[in-house]
């Protein structure tokens, strides 16, 4: 039997490479559009001619620039890559009817920030494309990823920049009074949901992937602190330029779509504890160095 061939683009990033990860046990055939590897999601031409020679059966879009604060001087940057760089990958699928898994954000409206607004800008542009050209597509839109290989920088991330800083006895900068809930998702779960969401064809469909949980960032912070048995303590700083507060509205995924289309269930994913455990466990081997 034919084995199916999956492209990536930033498939070399934080999900991406733990997507990869998950079709490579699927035995799928892969094959990895990212900067790092000398591709460029901004080049029309380099899109078209990679997926038209590859012609993968899924593209799953993730290619991207993240940033809260970190955008707010590089707006330009931040339309060019997020949303050409959508376009053209919207552009080469829908010509040549594959199917795509786009990687996207909730967008609640008092957050205004580049990426927030490009996320915003791609989903319009998803929705078009399904209703001018029957484009197969599947936005879905993870909520707090967290989990091994995702960096403290250059985008300030709160669970490895709190695990770095922990293990250095350092202080955690908590944004704000702490008290901002965020519903914190193991990447594990993210990259299961992607793959499922290709393989049984949720085209058209938006789903949220979380656990559904309201947990104020203080108490992350805490038991970072408390799991790794750091003397670190809790430094509260302004809140950052593109993230109000208090939120108006609450970042917490709508598991519904997640339950019913993806048959993946919060009761079965990680939970905080078992998710930080993990990673904690991850960064003693492969991040934190020796003295």
């Amino acid at each position: 039997m034919k084995k199916a061939k999956c492209l990536v683009t930033g498939g070399s990033g934080f999900i991406g490479s733990h997507i990869i990860d998950k079709l490579k046990e699927r035995d799928y055939q892969i094959f990895n559009f990212d900067r790092v590897n000398g591709y460029n999601i901004c080049n029309w031409r380099m899109v078209h001619n990679i997926i038209d020679r590859y012609d993968p059966d899924v593209v799953f879009h993730l290619a991207g620039i993240l940033g809260t604060s970190e955008l707010m001087q590089k707006v330009l940057p931040a339309e060019k890559i997020n949303v050409q760089g959508t376009l053209n990958v919207l552009d080469v699928c829908a010509t040549r009817k594959i199917p795509i898994v786009f990687a996207s954000k909730l967008n609640p409206p008092d957050w205004i920030n580049p990426y927030t607004i490009t996320k915003q800008a791609c989903d319009a542009y998803c929705k078009m494309y399904q209703q001018q050209w029957q484009a197969k597509i599947c936005i879905l839109k993870p909520l707090n990823v967290y989990g091994p290989r995702q960096k403290p920088h250059p985008v300030q991330k709160y669970v490895p920049t709190f695990i770095d800083r922990a293990f250095k006895n350092e202080s955690l900068p908590v944004w704000g009074t702490g008290q901002q809930f965020v519903d914190p998702v193991y990447v594990n779960d993210v990259a299961e949901a992607f793959v499922r969401a290709w393989e049984k064809e949720r085209w058209g469909l938006t789903i949220e992937i979380g656990l559904g949980s309201n947990i104020p960032v203080l108490e992350v912070a805490e038991t970072v602190l408390e799991l790794i048995q750091s003397e670190s303590k809790i430094e509260f700083l302004p809140m950052r330029p593109g993230e109000p507060e208090p939120h108006a509205f609450p970042v917490i995924a709508n598991t519904h779509n997640m339950e019913k289309f993806l048959n993946i269930h919060p009761k079965r994913m990680f939970n905080l504890v078992d998710g930080l455990t993990e990673t904690i466990s991850w960064w003693k081997k492969h991040a934190v160095k020796d003295g």
